[in-house]
């Protein structure tokens, strides 16, 4: 054998641990060792680092694709952009997929539409993703980061001497140099931040905050935070998949609970949308508890699936 054919050889060798790795890695079973052994794998060499980029840059071509919209299982298991690289199972995952194509482009980790999903983070600490999020790790021997690139997520930080906890949201950044549980929410241009134990740090637009637990702040893309005030912890019912809301505007009511379902709600009765409304509903059952709403208020729903959700 030739050095030509050696190279090949190699290529061909290193291409194939690569899709070994990114199999395993859509798995969503993957645990915090091996996934140590991946990171220790991509960064031993240039050359491991390309295949692996060379892999992952097949879903690229799905971008002529477009957006689909099929709500997925509560249980159903969790998505990777690793998934994407794979014929039918890219083409499912696209079907499934609400954010846009580039969003998943970045994403480590995400859920659909009512789905939600526990992941062991490298460092051992925990992350709970709500309905329709994503995130993206980067983690290394210096760093420990994660960015919310949509949706919400409660992060649980295990303790390292080495570097704070971070979660980049919206142009903000969110750090913990201890160990804390807190919730950070990216949705529509909006972040907001919920401390449930220990205390984190909220910087953006060269501000900062500082939380404690049962404390909060909201940010605005390219805005600095507002000042910390107190919350319920009702605001956090979804980790017990539930949704609680105490003299809320049925226009507001009804977007949440629209987050749990693949359409998209349309509010045509405008003057019933500022009406209070008050109840406790499982999330698994958001579009019974969006038709029991509407008609407290004469109003009714009706459904295009997949597309619309229509409240008259």
């Amino acid at each position: 054998m030739d050095d030509s054919d050696h190279n090949a050889a190699q290529q061909r060798q290193i291409a194939s641990k690569a899709r070994a790795w990114i199999v395993r890695l859509s798995s969503g079973q993957i645990s915090r060792e091996e996934l140590q052994r991946f990171y220790a794998w991509r960064e031993l060499s240039p050359a491991h680092r390309r295949a692996f980029e060379h892999e992952r840059t097949f879903w690229q071509q799905l971008s002529q694709i477009g957006d689909g919209d099929r709500m997925a299982s509560p249980t159903a298991p969790l998505w990777s952009r690793r998934r994407f690289l794979w014929g039918s199972a890219a083409a499912a995952v696209v079907m499934a997929a609400t954010p846009s194509l580039w969003q998943w482009s970045q994403q480590d980790f995400s859920t659909a539409a009512g789905q939600q999903a526990r992941i062991r983070l490298p460092d051992g600490s925990d992350a709970l993703l709500n309905t329709d999020s994503a995130i993206a790790l980067d983690f290394s021997a210096e760093r420990r980061r994660v960015r919310l690139l949509h949706g919400e997520a409660l992060f649980q930080t295990a303790v390292s001497a080495a570097s704070p906890f971070e979660v980049m949201a919206l142009g903000g950044v969110i750090d913990s140099a201890a160990a804390a549980a807190f919730a950070v929410t990216a949705l529509d241009e909006m972040a907001t931040v919920r401390v449930t134990d220990g205390q984190v740090r909220v910087a953006a637009a060269a501000d900062a905050v500082t939380l404690s637990a049962r404390q909060q702040t909201h940010y605005r893309t390219a805005q600095a935070p507002a000042q910390a005030t107190p919350f319920k912890l009702t605001e956090l019912a979804w980790r017990e998949r539930r949704v609680i809301f105490e003299g809320r505007p049925l226009a507001g009511a009804l977007a949440e609970l629209g987050r749990y379902l693949p359409e998209k709600v349309v509010l045509r009765a405008r003057a019933a949308g500022a009406v209070p409304v008050s109840g406790v509903f499982a999330i698994d059952r958001a579009l019974s508890a969006m038709t029991a709403l509407a008609r407290t208020q004469g109003l009714s729903v009706r459904r295009v699936p997949g597309l619309l959700l229509i409240i008259a």
